[in-house]
């Protein structure tokens, strides 16, 4: 269920992070399906699902209380961690239903993200330009998200109102699953993030 929206005074670019999959082997990654056409859209609440299920794919056979897909953007969150966000209170986000099946063929009932909280495009003429240096040599970057505070619901979950798969968080959210210990999620400030300037 959506929960109501945070009180907002703007509280600074380095109380907002990037929530996002780091990447790792070792912990269960599962497959996801249902009836959907863009798993994007779905993270978005911008599409419905009636049936959406989920298998390992690779990593450990029992999955933890944040589980990333094959897909680049939609997380998957155990009881534990949906409990602990509604207590909470937090706002900006709701779930849908995946019905999981683990590594060792048992069922399990997992929760899809839908992060409803929206703030406006991120400004990259905002960002500072840097050089990043890797094996093959000095690369331009950029570093930090930047969007029109104003634009920005309140919402502890939010993101872009552009079609963008970034999900963004509040401080609050990054100390909860700290906290709780719930793993397997990186979290980066939005005035520390860096990307490859080539890909804007």
């Amino acid at each position: 269920m959506a929960l109501g929206h945070s009180a907002s005074v703007f509280p600074g670019f380095d109380r907002l992070y990037v929530a996002s999959d780091p990447l790792a082997d070792r912990p269960f990654r599962a497959k996801l399906e249902g009836d959907f056409d863009d798993a994007c859209l779905l993270v978005r609440g911008e599409q419905r699902a009636e049936t959406l299920s989920a298998s390992r794919a690779m990593g450990e056979r029992v999955p933890g209380d944040v589980v990333w897909t094959t897909w680049a953007i939609p997380l998957l969150l155990a009881q534990p961690a949906v409990d602990a966000c509604r207590a909470a209170n937090f706002s900006g986000w709701t779930t849908l239903p995946v019905a999981l099946k683990d590594g060792h063929g048992d069922d399990r009932s997992f929760h899809l993200l839908v992060v409803t909280g929206r703030c406006g495009p991120i400004d990259y003429a905002r960002s500072a330009r840097e050089w990043t240096i890797y094996p093959g040599g000095r690369f331009p970057a950029l570093r930090g998200f930047y969007f029109d505070e104003d634009s920005w619901d309140g919402s502890d979950f939010f993101m872009e109102t552009r079609d963008t798969g970034w999900i963004f968080v509040t401080e609050r959210v990054v100390q909860l699953f700290r906290t709780n210990k719930f793993r397997n999620v990186r979290f980066e400030r939005l005035d520390e993030i860096e990307i490859d300037a080539d890909i804007v």
